[in-house]
């Protein structure tokens, strides 16, 4: 079933016993303190850890502009959804020196297929993940809406336990996941490869 981020933040308002909501543009205080929060614990949690989930590749749009450090002989644009880089790869799947700087990767190869963690959507979740991301924001939505700092200090708690586990989980996955052949990496050199590493 698909998972939204209004299902995730209506079992965080539902922990601390606040109203659910089905869209930021309601009029209620939960979803005007909702539509602050969600964004930046979103992307705070997402960006904590080297989560699988988050992994992708794509091949970059070179830039027509000369780098102005004569070092690197081109630059690229870093896509949009971009959190953290991995590594960088040429046409031949060799990993190349480049340089993450300033929205852009520098490097001296003519085609970059660049690694990298991105900020995805709900459906993507790990199920540890999502459980440990409703304990956070239930902890974050908290004094705002209900003021209660016992119920904080405990929610805190339980979010610490659970995304412990969640990253365990994540890195036994990680040490199993399959490397992708090269169908892959040309694929990806073809047009862009969207998914996750597992």
């Amino acid at each position: 079933m698909a998972r939204t981020k209004f299902d995730i933040l209506s079992a965080a308002l539902l922990k601390i016993g606040a109203n659910e909501i089905a869209s930021f543009n309601d009029g209620t205080r939960e979803s005007q303190v909702a539509a602050t929060i969600y964004p930046i614990v979103k992307s705070a949690e997402l960006g904590n850890y080297n989560w699988n989930f988050t992994a992708t590749v794509a091949n970059l749009s070179r830039y027509t502009d000369t780098p102005t450090d004569t070092k690197w002989s081109y630059s690229f644009a870093i896509p949009a959804d971009h959190i953290r880089t991995i590594t960088a790869y040429d046409e031949n799947m060799t990993s190349i020196p480049y340089l993450d700087e300033g929205n852009r990767i520098y490097a001296n190869s003519l085609v970059v297929l660049l690694r990298y963690h991105a900020d995805c959507n709900e459906n993507s979740f790990s199920a540890q993940f999502t459980d440990a991301l409703v304990s956070k924001l239930a902890y974050e939505l908290c004094n705002p809406l209900m003021g209660d700092g016992d119920l904080a200090r405990g929610l805190f708690t339980e979010y610490d336990a659970k995304m412990k586990k969640a990253r365990h989980s994540d890195a036994q996955a990680n040490t199993s996941r399959s490397i992708y052949g090269a169908s892959t990496w040309l694929s990806a050199s073809r047009g862009g490869y969207r998914g996750g590493w597992r």
